[in-house]
């Protein structure tokens, strides 16, 4: 909404060739820096692909947030 804050969570992706994929399908809107971090830094290179932002605004209601939380462990967590 208009009177709403962005607020964004960091996390790194351990797989995120694979995780950041499953998360978009799984409905999560997850951002990384991709695109935005080119670089000759190695690390900023590697950051760029690992480093997500999941929505964590005061607007998301309890079941925004839940599902939103159980979508990202049920990625990350999986093996397959």
């Amino acid at each position: 909404p208009e009177s709403g804050v962005p607020y964004v969570f960091p996390a790194l992706l351990a797989r995120p060739d694979r995780h950041f994929a499953r998360l978009k399908y799984a409905g999560v809107q997850v951002w990384r820096w991709d695109r935005l971090a080119q670089s000759h830094c190695a690390v900023s290179a590697r950051l760029g692909l690992e480093l997500i932002q999941l929505p964590c605004s005061h607007s998301l209601d309890d079941e925004a947030f839940e599902s939103l939380v159980e979508a990202f462990l049920r990625v990350v967590s999986s093996d397959d």
